[in-house]
């Protein structure tokens, strides 16, 4: 057994480990009965830390200052109070706070990223609620977000502004 692991854990982590195909799976609750909900949820968090290092990584070595922004790193203490179904318009928009704003000293002029990163084979396919995307449109439209793409390092970015909702592929499962 790997230490720290239970043993479903455990046999679930040996299985992935020696099946290529398998280790860049995305596992989830569904695809996957040895995860609890628990270990998903830091395993999707983990990706979200990875995705972040990479993008702040590029943006200073581009010249840029970066600051974290969310509210994950703002109001860290209040964060178990913010209920994700609280309808207080205040509290939604903190909840959707980009998750860094970078500084371009040479200008003057500074703009918020909100980073999220996939592991799909298809890049086109990039899901997000359709409320959390309303959302990050309604309260931060000139923020930018940027995807983080781990199958080929490519990343995308469009501000929340640009995007046509029209022209958006809705999937009845994730709205």
């Amino acid at each position: 057994m790997l230490i720290g692991f239970s043993e479903p854990e455990a046999k679930w982590f040996a299985d992935y480990a020696v099946d290529e195909k398998k280790l860049h799976s995305n596992p989830s609750k569904q695809n996957n009965p040895y995860f609890s909900e628990s270990m998903v949820f830091q395993l999707n968090k983990l990706k979200g830390s990875i995705a972040k290092s990479v993008i702040k990584t590029i943006l200073t070595e581009f010249g840029y200052v970066t600051f974290p922004y969310g509210y994950e790193s703002q109001f860290e203490p209040i964060i178990e109070s913010l209920h994700k179904n609280n309808q207080d318009r205040a509290v939604r928009q903190v909840r959707t706070m980009p998750d860094m704003f970078v500084y371009d000293s040479a200008t003057n002029n500074g703009f918020t990223v909100e980073i999220k990163s996939t592991n799909t084979r298809d890049e086109k396919s990039f899901w997000m609620k359709k409320e959390v995307l309303r959302r990050y449109m309604e309260y931060w439209s000139e923020a930018l977000l940027v995807v983080f793409c781990f199958r080929s390092n490519n990343i995308y970015v469009k501000k929340f502004g640009d995007i046509n909702k029209d022209q958006l592929k809705i999937n009845q499962m994730y709205g």
